[in-house]
């Protein structure tokens, strides 16, 4: 008799190769196009962000950008440099903690899809659950703590009190080091989960 590496059914015909691969034959859903385009648009303004807090303090900057500073010329060169970077810093701020609240907002939908979407696809490993948790816990730290330390070390940076400004410049430094190592790690991690996403959504050829 002749070998076969499939086990026969009642109905005569063979079991179906089983892939490796977490896809699934089932149209995608609204519900993943939704989970790909809230990643895509975490990552997308992420990245916009950074390359806008930069933009600012590029723009109100007496050297980089002398024909809008020399309109206030009558200010003290000193104290107008001051004035701009205090005026980068504030625009800044306020774009940062606005965003900090969309993300809040679409990390919660995005960590609900990733819980309902992805077992319609097939048995999701957890370690994509965890990664959605860790970017969610890190906007969450951005906006309860870091945000708001940055804040207010950042408004004390002028002190009159020498004292006091090298404290807030230390105490600034160290938030904003963080602040920026954990965004770069929450992008990565969004970024990850977007192509997980969509590897684990794309059909594989030969399989049936």
């Amino acid at each position: 008799p002749c070998m076969s590496d499939s086990i026969d059914t009642p109905s005569g015909e063979g079991s179906k190769p089983v892939s490796a691969q977490w896809v699934s034959d089932q149209p995608i859903s609204g519900q993943q196009v939704l989970l790909i385009f809230l990643l895509s648009g975490w990552l997308t303004v992420s990245l916009f962000v950074w390359f806008s807090a930069g933009v600012t303090f590029e723009v109100l900057s007496i050297k980089k950008t002398p024909e809008i500073s020399n309109r206030f010329t009558e200010i003290p060169e000193v104290r107008r440099e001051r004035l701009l970077r205090q005026t980068a810093g504030a625009i800044n701020r306020k774009m940062f903690r606005g965003w900090n609240v969309a993300q809040l907002i679409g990390g919660l939908i995005i960590l609900g899809l990733f819980f309902r979407v992805l077992p319609e696809t097939g048995q999701s490993p957890q370690v994509h659950k965890y990664m959605a948790i860790a970017a969610f816990s890190i906007v969450l730290a951005h906006a309860l703590f870091l945000g708001p330390g940055i804040a207010q070390s950042g408004s004390l940076l002028d002190a009159p009190d020498p004292v006091i400004a090298a404290q807030a410049a230390r105490q600034f430094g160290i938030y904003h080091g963080v602040y920026m190592s954990s965004d770069l790690l929450k992008v990565v991690l969004v970024g990850w989960l977007l192509w997980i996403v969509f590897r684990r959504l794309r059909p594989t050829p030969g399989v049936k």
